[in-house]
């Protein structure tokens, strides 16, 4: 019951926005990351970045829409699962690929060598017979020895994917099998592929080196440019990583299209760098006093995004149900529920996406395997 107060108290705060808007603040001053602090609600940033610009006001506004909404509607899952009730996912599975899907694509944890990982191998292998992609970004692959295959490799001989690109993000010379890495798993030829590594910024509280693997896939609409991504759970920390990414991203794609996809370890209430991504974030916001990211975005030069590619949220877009929580995995786990699994695209239209059912489909992870069709761009 404490998550449904701190939920209610939030939405409580929401409401007070329309009571204390329109209110003046100064924007943040630019300056680096000073470590983690007590981390402010969106509804409050909106309100106090309100001013007397019209575009401004409804930019804000828009914006503590979306936030109450989301507020609402994570209440709402609250209540039924403390009624012993998961509404977060349907058992029915997506449509199959129509004449317009260009891709079908899907982004996984797989959560070690732990927990019975042969017996998960088997489950996400029927599952991608049963719903088949082009290809699967995963992340948190190991291997049990050095030169052992990963479990990237094993996933694609049991399902027949012709080609992996593995790149290892931390190395254990003394127990192999605590190195972890990312992969993309493909049955289209993948040209190339690299590690580009994300800088953690000081005073965080994660020591683990974080990247994000770049490949590009020749596919029948041409070549796209595929990011597999594993953020820190560090909050404050996916601030300057999510710039660091897309200043990645932005001059490896150019012009085409782009699948950016992983586990961002997104929290319900701490989306400021996924909404920077999707530009759902005004301006006006991202640079405010209140925004616990300011200090970051307002050190960005002036015309910094207009170089980012702008991204859609395939889930936001076309998700099939209301929720789309991909964390945690259980039933069972009180810890809170939250959206850190994602695809994101740009120069593609989202077509279908959903969550999978453990229930349904069964458990491969701590998290739940998300998958999103596009369909072929317009010319």
């Amino acid at each position: 019951m404490a998550r449904v107060r701190r939920i209610l108290a939030a939405a409580l705060a929401a409401a007070a926005v329309f009571l204390l808007a329109p209110l003046v603040l100064q924007p943040a001053p630019s300056h680096t990351h000073s470590g983690p602090s007590e981390l402010p609600h969106p509804a409050s940033v909106a309100a106090a970045a309100l001013s007397t610009q019209p575009a401004a006001v409804e930019a804000a506004l828009q914006y503590l829409d979306s936030k109450m909404r989301a507020t609402a509607l994570d209440l709402k899952r609250q209540i039924l699962l403390h009624k012993g009730k998961d509404p977060a996912h349907s058992a029915m599975l997506p449509p199959t690929a129509g004449p317009d899907t260009a891709l079908s694509v899907a982004t996984m944890n797989a959560w070690g060598l732990t927990h019975e990982w042969p017996a998960r191998l088997a489950i996400m292998a029927k599952i991608l017979a049963e719903l088949p992609v082009d290809f699967l970004g995963i992340q948190e692959v190991h291997r049990p020895t050095l030169g052992a295959p990963t479990q990237a490799d094993e996933l694609a001989r049991e399902t027949g994917m012709a080609h992996v690109a593995f790149h290892e993000v931390a190395h254990h010379e003394s127990d192999p099998a605590l190195s972890e890495g990312l992969a993309l798993v493909s049955r289209l030829p993948i040209e190339s592929s690299e590690l580009i590594e994300l800088p953690q910024p000081s005073g965080t509280s994660d020591m683990n080196p974080r990247a994000l693997l770049h490949a590009v896939v020749a596919t029948a609409i041409g070549r796209v440019h595929v990011f597999v991504a594993h953020l820190t759970y560090d909050a404050r920390a996916q601030c300057s990583m999510a710039v660091a990414m897309m200043d990645a991203i932005a001059p490896r794609a150019g012009s085409e299209p782009i699948v950016l996809m992983g586990d961002f370890n997104t929290y319900f209430d701490f989306e400021w760098p996924m909404d920077l991504l999707t530009a759902a974030l005004p301006p006006s916001l991202a640079v405010h006093a209140l925004c616990p990211c300011a200090p970051v975005f307002a050190a960005l030069p002036p015309d910094a995004r207009q170089h980012w590619p702008p991204l859609t949220d395939a889930w936001e877009a076309v998700g099939e149900g209301p929720y789309g929580t991909t964390f945690t995995g259980f039933p069972e786990n009180t810890e809170d529920p939250c959206r850190p699994d994602r695809i994101l695209t740009r120069g593609l239209t989202p077509d279908t996406t959903i969550v999978l059912d453990p229930a349904v489909h069964g458990r491969v992870s701590d998290h739940r395997v998300v998958r999103a069709t596009f369909r072929r761009p317009a010319t």
